[in-house]
């Protein structure tokens, strides 16, 4: 997505809320299945930490269950895998807007 403007910063999902917190990011985009920690708890944290951008969670899951369980935790949106690079740049405006031109 470097065409599209964006500035792109990642996280394994150890240290996701620490690098939330620091870089104040416009939105985060969350897997729901990071190695050595779910997507779930890092959500959670996210959340209760206070004032947090969007949340865009991206997963291979297709469970109706894990759906409700991120939009219920505040996920904005849920992605499932596979997606098109058009379908992400539409979820991130119909988030954040457009970009003026």
């Amino acid at each position: 997505m470097p065409d599209e403007g964006f500035e792109i910063v990642e996280s394994d999902g150890s240290d996701a809320v620490e690098l939330a917190r620091r870089e104040q990011p416009d939105l985060v985009f969350l897997d729901w299945r990071l190695p050595g920690v779910r997507g779930e708890d890092v959500l959670r944290e996210l959340k209760s930490a206070g004032s947090t951008p969007p949340v865009i969670v991206l997963t291979a899951e297709q469970a109706p269950r894990e759906r409700w369980t991120a939009l219920e935790l505040g996920a904005d949106l849920f992605l499932t895998k596979p997606f098109s690079p058009l379908e992400l740049i539409e979820a991130v405006e119909r988030l954040l807007g457009p970009e003026p031109e």
